[in-house]
Parts: structure tokens; C-alpha cells; sequence
């Protein structure tokens, strides 16, 4: 991978703290016990080898925003959320390694890929067992995003979103006296959709390339 430390340190170093009335880049968190957890994170990886790109600072509930490089799997921060101003960077030698880390979390809502290759991304995405996988994008949900939403292993399971919950909404459910209740068209709609994990127009896209696509390629 390329070294971009220091432009992404002088990005961090850009973003203001503060209090929310003052419309600040980062606010503190929500509560002491989360940033306890937070800093937990980050003195555990700091403690098993990982470089902070800038120093940790906090005051009360308010952390400021750290860059953690070098994360390993031996750290907690390598498979916790922070739920916080906190950014692990794992460094990988190949494509696949990166993909077998991902498949390995607990966690599966979302995933991103940043490439200059569409042939790379596509299979990248295919790989990654999360809910959806953005291109080029940071994580987002919703409508103007995706047709449905949807997590796997402790993310959730089933989808949810136009697809599913119009049919729902438009769809009534009809009782017959004496016997079990007619099956909703909703449910068989989540069986069709609930294991696809990109949005429509990924396939669209995935449908278009001509070009074979393979993990062995290197990802720029």
C-alpha cells in the first residue's frame, strides 16, 4: 500500500474540537463510560505496537481525533468500533489478506473499497461478506443510497428499505376463520434479496464489464 501518512496527518490535524454550539469537526462523546472504552482501544493497541500519528489528548468526554497505524490482530482495536474519533489503519501485503480480515470481524453492516480499478472493486466486493459495499464512498444508508439495507453475522440479518418495506406497506395480510394466516409476500421478498450486498447499480455495473475479475490483480 502507499505510505500516505502524512497527508492524512495533516487532515486530522485540520479538523476543530469543541463543544456543539460552537460547530466544531469533532464534540466530546456521549458519556465517560464510552470514552473510557475509547481510550481503552487506543492504549491497548499503543501498548501491542501500534504508532499514533498524533498524540492522544483528551478532556472529560471529549477526545481528540487520533490516527492508530500499524494495527495488528493481536489488538482490540483491530475488531472493536470506538464509536469515537479514533481511525486504525491495518496494513496488508495483498488484496485477499485485507478481505480475509474483513470476513473474519463479527461485525458486517458495511464495507468500502477505494480503487481506480471498477474490475478490482467488483471483485473486492464480492468477497466482502458485509451487508453493503460502498464504491469510492464512505458507509451511508438510506433511500438515495440503496434500495435496501441490510447487515450480516452480529450486524443483523434480513433487509430493509424500498424494496422490502413498500411491498410490505402495500400489501395486506388477509385472515381466513379458522385457519392459519395467508403468508405475507414480504417475507419470500426477504429470502430473494436479504444475501445480495451491493446496490443496484454495482450489478449494473458488475453486468457491463467485460474483463474477468479476479483477488490475484493488484489494487491501486
Amino acid at each position: 500500500m502507499t505510505d500516505g501518512s502524512a497527508g492524512r496527518s495533516r487532515r486530522v490535524a485540520a479538523l476543530t474540537v469543541g463543544m456543539p454550539e460552537d460547530s466544531p469537526s469533532i464534540v466530546p462523546v456521549i458519556s465517560k463510560s464510552s470514552a473510557d472504552f475509547i481510550e481503552g482501544l487506543v492504549m491497548d493497541a499503543k501498548a501491542k505496537g501500534a504508532v499514533l500519528l498524533q498524540e492522544y489528548r483528551r478532556e472529560d468526554n471529549l477526545i481528540w481525533p487520533v490516527l492508530c497505524d500499524r494495527v495488528t490482530p493481536e489488538m482490540r482495536l483491530a475488531w472493536e468500533e470506538p464509536f469515537g474519533p479514533v481511525v486504525p489503519i491495518i496494513r496488508v501485503r495483498t488484496p485477499q489478506e485485507g478481505v480475509d480480515h474483513c470476513n473474519k470481524n463479527r461485525y458486517a453492516l458495511q464495507g468500502c473499497v477505494f480503487t481506480r480499478d471498477i474490475d478490482a472493486a467488483m471483485a473486492l466486493s464480492d468477497a466482502m461478506e458485509t451487508g453493503t459495499v460502498q464504491i469510492n464512498s464512505a458507509p451511508a444508508r438510506g433511500p438515495d443510497h440503496f434500495p435496501f439495507f441490510q447487515g450480516v453475522r452480529n450486524s443483523g440479518t434480513g433487509s430493509q428499505g424500498i424494496t422490502t418495506n413498500s411491498l410490505r406497506m402495500m400489501m395486506p395480510i388477509v385472515w381466513r376463520a379458522g385457519s392459519a394466516p395467508a403468508p405475507c409476500v414480504h417475507y419470500d421478498c426477504q429470502r430473494r434479496v436479504g444475501h445480495q450486498k451491493t446496490s443496484i447499480w454495482t450489478r449494473w455495473l458488475w453486468r457491463k464489464s467485460p474483463k474477468k475479475r479476479s483477488l490475484s490483480a493488484g489494487v491501486s
